[in-house]
């Protein structure tokens, strides 16, 4: 994992770093930073859905905590970066079809500060640990022990008797 991690923020840094020249330049760039950061969304993400799939596994718990500690403030610390970046050069982005993209970034600027990154951070661990106990909490249904998630729906569908 940290060598992955390394590679990754050396990936960030050369993308902070890069001058923007020119509008094709930026909308280069604008690929690029796109597709790093939805690649460590989805590293993230599949480190969760082995975990869900996994509950019991640690090397699996292990992989989706290092996610949550290391690379989900990886990602929100880029993200950052890189909406700065674009706010400063917003001016290349001249079509219509970018204010959906500007408001974005002004948004998620305000919203995604310091103080506020460790914060969702925590809260998405919160989150990891309560669906890690539901998963883990067990009924005897009809002679059947099944989870309590799966008896969710049964509870509620009108057909029971």
């Amino acid at each position: 994992m940290n060598d992955h991690l390394f590679n990754l923020k050396e990936e960030f840094e050369y993308l902070i770093n890069t001058p923007i020249t020119s509008e094709s330049v930026f909308l280069e760039w604008i690929k690029k930073a796109s597709s790093l950061l939805d690649l460590v969304q989805e590293l993230i993400t599949v480190s969760y859905i082995n975990y869900q799939c996994n509950i019991e596994g640690l090397q699996e718990k292990k992989a989706y905590t290092d996610s949550l500690e290391k690379l989900k403030p990886l990602y929100q610390e880029y993200k950052s970066k890189i909406d700065n970046k674009l706010i400063q050069h917003n001016d290349y982005l001249k079509d219509e079809h970018f204010n959906y993209l500007k408001d974005r970034i002004s948004n998620s600027t305000g919203l995604v500060n310091g103080e506020n990154s460790s914060l969702i951070t925590e809260s998405d661990r919160l989150i990891a640990e309560y669906f890690s106990l539901q998963m883990r909490m067990k009924v005897n249904w009809e002679e059947e022990t099944i989870q309590v998630q799966e008896l969710n729906g049964m509870l509620y569908d009108e057909s029971r008797s």
